[in-house]
Parts: C-alpha cells; sequence; structure tokens
C-alpha cells in the first residue's frame, strides 16, 4: 500500500489531467462542431470527477514538505525563490509577445476557436497546421473564456514550479544520492530557455517538465500503486510527444525505466489493464492526430514531404555537426554579450576556410555557427553559462569516489538518452537546436550528476547562486518582459549612444507586438470578415476579443466573402495573385495607412486597412 504521495506528484497529476483533457476535449468537441463555452462546459464534467477521485484516492501527503526555515537552509532555495519571483512578476507585467505563439501557435488556437473546431489552414505558414498541437489545446479553454491569451503564461509558470520536486525524485529513481539531489533540484529549473519561457507562451520548457514528471511518476510505482503510477508516467510522455515531435526521440529512455518497473511490479494482466486504459486517451493527447491530418492533406506523416519547408537535413553528418557545435556552445552562452555579432561574423569567416565547415554550411544552408549571443531570449536560449560551467566544473567542486557499476539502470538509461540526442542531432534541421533541446536538460543533469557516484563533500552554497546570478540578467533584460526597462535614463549616461539607442528600438518593438496591428482594426464593425494578409507579422490583434471579427487568411478563394482587408501592398498583391507592379483590387478602398514593426532586422512596413465599396459586385 502506497504511503503518503509526495504533494508535488499530486500536483503534478493535475497537471497531466488537465493536459490530457484538454486535448481529448479539443479534438472531440471539434469533430462535433462544439469548440464552444457550452462545449467545454460540458467537456469539463469528467475532468472534474477524475480531479476529485485522484485528489482523494491518494490522500493526505507529507512527503517532500518540510518547513520554510528548513528549506531556507538548503543552499539553492533562495537564488531558486528569487529567480521564481522575478519571473511571476514580469509575466504579470507583460503580456506574452513570445513571436513564434503571436504568428502561428495561438493564431491557430484563435482559428479553431473561430471555427468551434480544428480545421486545415489555407495559409503559407505552415506551422499553423502541422505543429503539435498539446501546448494550443491546453491554452485553448483560457483564451476562450477570458477573451484573449494575456493569462496563459500562467501555463508555463505554474509547472516551472514543480521542476524542483520532480527532479529531486526522478534523480533519486536514477540513484543520485540524496543529498546531490536537494543540492541540484533548485538548479534545475535555471538553464536560461526554462526561465525565460516560464512567463512566456512558449512550450519547450513544458516538455522538459513533461520528462521529468514521468521519470518522477515511474519512480513512485516503487511505493505502491505501480498500475496508477505508470500510467500517468506514460501519460505525461504521451503528451510532451504532443507538444512537438521532436521530442520523440525523448521516449527512448523512458521506455528502459518502464520496462525496469513493469517488470518489478507488473505481471501480464496489470500491464494489459494498464494499456487498456491509457491508450485512447493518450493517442488523443499524442502527436498521432496531427500525423494522421498531416499525412492526410500533405501525403507524409510530418506534413512536410520531400522536405519542402527546409527543416530536415539530409546529411546526417552534417546535421550532428552544426547541432553539436549549437549545442556545445549553448553551454558558455555569456548573459549579455554586445559584441556578439561582430564575434560570430570573425568566427563563421574563420572557419569557412575549412572544408568541413564550408560543406556542413551547404549541407544546412539555414545555419551559421554563431557561439555568441548578444541576449538570450525565449525563442532561441539554452543552457546557458550558470548551468553549464556548473555542470561542467561539478568533479572539481565535489568530492567523491567515480562510479564503478552496481546502477544498471542509470548506465542505460545515459546510453539511451545518448542515442536519443545523437537521434535528435543528426535530423533537426530548424536551426534551433539549442531551444528544442530543452526538454533533453532535465535528463543531461541527471546523468551527469548520476555517473559521478557519491559525493563526500558538496560545493560551497556560494556556489548555487552561480546559475540564479547568470540567468538574471537575461530575464531583466529580456525585451519580451523588461523588468530593467526603467533603468534606461541611467544606462543613456553609461553605454555609448549606438547601444542604447538599439535597445530603445528593440524594446519598443517587442512592447508593441502584442497590439500590434490593432490600431487599423479599431474602426471594423463587429461580425464583419476580414481578410489577413501579412508575411509573418502577428495576426492574433485581430482576434482580440475573441468573436469580435470573423479573421480570415486571405485567398483568391474567400476574397468574394471578404468586407475588409489588413495588410501590406505585397502580401496583399502576392496572395491575390496580382503582379508586384499590379493594382490593388479595385472592388476595395483605402480606409487607413501606417507603419509596423514586428522585426527589428526587417524595419518598419507599410500597411494598409481596405474596405470593400458597397456598390462593388462580388465575383
Amino acid at each position: 500500500m502506497e504511503k503518503n504521495t509526495p504533494w508535488v506528484l499530486r500536483l503534478a497529476a493535475l497537471w497531466v489531467l488537465y493536459g490530457l483533457w484538454a486535448s481529448n476535449a479539443g479534438w472531440l468537441l471539434s469533430a462535433l462542431g462544439a469548440l464552444h463555452r457550452v462545449g467545454y462546459l460540458v467537456a469539463a464534467v469528467p475532468l472534474l470527477v477524475a480531479v476529485a477521485w485522484f485528489w482523494r484516492s491518494t490522500g493526505p501527503s507529507g512527503a517532500i514538505r518540510p518547513g520554510f526555515r528548513r528549506l531556507l537552509r538548503l543552499p539553492g532555495f533562495l537564488p531558486w525563490l528569487t529567480v521564481t519571483t522575478l519571473v511571476f512578476v514580469g509575466g504579470c507585467l507583460f503580456p506574452p509577445t513570445n513571436y513564434d505563439a503571436l504568428i502561428y501557435r495561438t493564431a491557430r488556437v484563435c482559428f479553431w476557436l473561430q471555427n468551434q473546431g480544428w480545421y486545415w489552414l489555407d495559409d503559407s505558414e505552415f506551422r499553423l497546421n502541422i505543429a503539435g498541437t498539446g501546448f494550443e489545446w491546453m491554452s485553448a479553454p483560457w483564451i476562450l473564456f477570458m477573451g484573449s491569451e494575456r493569462w496563459t503564461f500562467l501555463l508555463n509558470f505554474l509547472p516551472f514550479l514543480l521542476i524542483p520536486g520532480l527532479f529531486f525524485l526522478g534523480s533519486r529513481a536514477l540513484g543520485v544520492q540524496r543529498r546531490t539531489a536537494l543540492w541540484w533540484m533548485w538548479m534545475a529549473p535555471m538553464p536560461y530557455g526554462f526561465v525565460l519561457q516560464a512567463a512566456s507562451v512558449g512550450n519547450d520548457m513544458v516538455g522538459g517538465v513533461y520528462f521529468v514528471a514521468s521519470l518522477a511518476f515511474a519512480a513512485q510505482a516503487d511505493r505502491g500503486r505501480p498500475v496508477l503510477w505508470l500510467g500517468f508516467s506514460a501519460l505525461a510522455a504521451v503528451l510532451m510527444t504532443g507538444l512537438k515531435v521532436t521530442m520523440l526521440p525523448l521516449g527512448l529512455p523512458l521506455l528502459w525505466v518502464w520496462i525496469v518497473q513493469i517488470r518489478k511490479h507488473l505481471p501480464v494482466a496489470p500491464t494489459i489493464r494498464l494499456a487498456g486504459l491509457v491508450t485512447l486517451p493518450a493517442v488523443l493527447a499524442s502527436f498521432l492526430p496531427i500525423a494522421i491530418l498531416c499525412h492526410r492533406h500533405t501525403g507524409h506523416w510530418t506534413g512536410n514531404p520531400d522536405n519542402v519547408h527546409g527543416i530536415e537535413i539530409e546529411d546526417p553528418g552534417a546535421a550532428t555537426a552544426a547541432n553539436g557545435m549549437d549545442l556545445g556552445a549553448s553551454f558558455l552562452t555569456l548573459p549579455a554579450f554586445p559584441g556578439a555579432e561582430r564575434v560570430n561574423s570573425r568566427v563563421h569567416t574563420a572557419l569557412l576556410g575549412y572544408d568541413w565547415y564550408a560543406g556542413v554550411c551547404e549541407e544546412y544552408p539555414k545555419w551559421a555557427f554563431a557561439p555568441a549571443v548578444e541576449l538570450p531570449s525565449e525563442e532561441s536560449a539554452g543552457i546557458g553559462i550558470g548551468m553549464g560551467s556548473l555542470l561542467l566544473l561539478w568533479p572539481l567542486l565535489t568530492s567523491g569516489r567515480k562510479l564503478r557499476g552496481g546502477r544498471l539502470v542509470a548506465m542505460c538509461f545515459a546510453g539511451a538518452l545518448g542515442i536519443a540526442t545523437l537521434a535528435f542531432l543528426a535530423k533537426a534541421g530548424g536551426a534551433a537546436a539549442t531551444r528544442l533541446m530543452l526538454p533533453w536538460v532535465p535528463g543531461l543533469v541527471i546523468v551527469a550528476i548520476s555517473l559521478r557516484g557519491p559525493v563526500g563533500k558538496l560545493p560551497r552554497p556560494v556556489w548555487a547562486w552561480i546559475p540564479a546570478a547568470t540567468v538574471i540578467v537575461p530575464l531583466c533584460l529580456n525585451p519580451n518582459r523588461p523588468l530593467a526597462s526603467t533603468m534606461l535614463p541611467v544606462a543613456t549616461g553609461i553605454l555609448p549612444e549606438s547601444v542604447v539607442g538599439r535597445v530603445e528600438e528593440v524594446y519598443r518593438v517587442y512592447g508593441g507586438r502584442y497590439d500590434l496591428i490593432a490600431p487599423l482594426a479599431e474602426g471594423i464593425p463587429n461580425g464583419a470578415a476580414v481578410g489577413f494578409a501579412g508575411d509573418g507579422t502577428p495576426i492574433v490583434p485581430l482576434f482580440r476579443p475573441i468573436g469580435r471579427l470573423d479573421v480570415r487568411e486571405l485567398s483568391p478563394g474567400n476574397v468574394a466573402e471578404i468586407d475588409w482587408i489588413v495588410g501590406t501592398p505585397a502580401e496583399i498583391r502576392r496572395r491575390l495573385g496580382i503582379s508586384e507592379t499590379g493594382a490593388l483590387p479595385d472592388d476595395f478602398e483605402v480606409r487607413a495607412r501606417s507603419e509596423f514593426t514586428s522585426m527589428v532586422r526587417r524595419g518598419p512596413e507599410d500597411w494598409m486597412l481596405l474596405r470593400r465599396i458597397p456598390s462593388a459586385p462580388r465575383d
């Protein structure tokens, strides 16, 4: 019989139940054309029943719940608390402006809610259709009932709070010494990418939490109720694949852990019963539904037939070299480096003299080695020098003996994780390996510290501040949530004018992303059909509040149904098949024009609002 279920596991299980429910409800309500408030309220009944049953059946818990004074004595708690507080303040003060979310992740949810169900979007932004749907289905009820995505950052922040406890339980299951696990549990949430996404709407950090939660659930099977906890472990892993198909390789190390636990705790009959309980809801929460729909609409389960979007690399050697260099450089990424662009240019030019590097660049055209980063951002950040240096120096900072065997589970887990890492590096072609590999970080940390063996002397408490101190800099300067923006007047007298000017421009652009094109839509009457024609520009502002406008991607097939158009002249012409020098549609008139900047490197773009002339016939 299970004793004292840790609080962190109970809370993580509630989070997994919500993620499972959100994906299942999203797909089922879409099939019924009922993706609306009433549909979600009806669908919430089984969720509430499941939550009530689980919370009552797991009983009172007292494990992993030390008093606050005891927490203060743990070397990493105060650094973690400091960073977590800043993360929460940033999320409350600034709306989420994650570029990918505004372009396609949140945008697709808005389209689905407007249509009252999922549908394949006819648009040049292919990620609207082929990307994983897990995080989107989790955010859909929030966006629907709140009218915007303003507070969806809590879907990242709440699981961020669970990382320390889950990491402790997962690492202990793989043989990490208790004292070492207590030290590292507060370091585990400190990679740049985790902290910067914790108050955002990115989904890479969430994948890392699912991974470590799966480990922790599997470990709990040793304490009782193996069917329940191995079921939750499998569901957490399935939800991870539903976020991004790139997380599929992480199933390999988890599979090894499940095999060990099933052999220890479950005979054949309970194993079959477990599979029967989780199969159907797991399928709907995994990557399979979107893979099937991609195959239906494109002919390939990835939605990328013949690599038409250029997101895969045909040469695994070139991909491994490029992605591996990026991953290695992320261990040493500085908190800020104003001269990064100049350094990267020189490094790239110097390396081009080597045939192997030139060959890698030829095979991987989207990539160029950029070891220096001006300022880590949530769209690209990886591990960072704080966590990276701590991992690299761990053997020197501790005293103990090396692992000499006796930990078959840990060794095999390390081998499986290594294979999964190589599989990812050899295939990924989006030039974002450091961010996409964030879900690997908890596993990599566990392997690094477990292979060290028993530790006799831990580092001094000051070392626990290193990851926090380094990540606080990009956290406060982060243009998505610039906590330090009030310090710009002080910086004016210290930093060069060119640097201050660039910072001000970046802050202005990022700060305006959330409502970028909303001013053009203010004069459009409620319920009007609006065609959007923007290239890589956030469409989400047109939807707020959800239901006010009927927003569509402009195309020749729907232009006759549209009364208003918001877009750039070039993109309007492209989408309607008009030549670059051709006139805009003569059945529309210009009602307003403005300049908007969605990315600093692209500069300002001309935007216009067109209205259909009332007397113009509809073709």
